[in-house]
């Protein structure tokens, strides 16, 4: 294909395996060069992932640029090793409000725009507010695992891309405590079976290093889109 994304200098962090951030068209003429295969392995609700026979994993993501792994298995021994570190839930000690999460949600949302340097009004509940959040995080919290390591911070991403997809689906929060005492926060959808896992995606986008940001957008729209049908 012409400038083929294989050619250019892999945009990966170091430490990671191999692979390019592409454009969704190059993502496409790759597949239309044909050879590529469904990869149920790494497919999930924001991306579609397909292996070609060369042994390439390409991760068509549906919001924002893609990415091409040289290596498959590279990719697939990297994330196993994460897997394999000591069991721990992703929650613990990233949530400190436990069992009253839900109460403190709009607090949290106010300590985002405080953080993020953001103007309160910015964070209207609307879609295309989480680009906003996305746009900041990348501008002022460098590495992305800072996210983890901030107090409060990841807790208050949870809480805004929640109220989100509450905003528009009419649904309502709900806990789910698990072991050790660590509460699970969801969105169930009162009109629908479905909920929204706010926590899960993002925190994977900065255990594995993903490229693309969060995508705390895709995420909600993925989702959300069943529901919205019925609101």
């Amino acid at each position: 294909m012409e400038n083929d994304p294989r050619n250019r200098r892999p945009s990966s962090p170091k430490g990671t395996p191999k692979g390019w951030s592409i454009k969704k068209s190059e993502a496409k003429a790759l597949l239309a060069e044909g050879h590529w295969t469904p990869d149920p392995d790494f497919s999930s609700t924001i991306c579609d992932a397909f292996v070609s026979e060369r042994g390439e994993l390409l991760m068509l993501l549906k919001q924002g640029r893609s990415v091409l792994y040289a290596s498959r298995a590279e990719e697939k021994a990297f994330v196993d090793a994460i897997s394999k570190s000591p069991a721990t839930h992703v929650l613990e000690g990233l949530l400190p409000q436990g069992p009253q999460f839900i109460e403190a949600v709009p607090g949290l949302v106010d300590e985002l725009a405080v953080r993020l340097q953001l103007p309160r009004e910015s964070l209207d509940g609307s879609l295309d507010s989480l680009d906003v959040v996305e746009e900041a995080l990348l501008k002022k919290i460098r590495p992305r695992s800072r996210i983890l390591e901030i107090p409060n911070l990841f807790a208050s991403i949870i809480a805004y891309t929640g109220e989100v997809g509450r905003k528009l689906t009419g649904g309502h929060w709900h806990l789910n405590e698990v072991h050790g005492g660590i509460w699970e926060p969801y969105i169930l959808f009162d009109n629908d079976s479905n909920y929204l896992n706010p926590f899960l995606e993002p925190y994977k986008s900065i255990a594995e290093r993903r490229r693309g940001g969060l995508m705390l957008k895709a995420l909600v729209v993925a989702h959300t889109s069943t529901a919205l049908k019925h609101v």
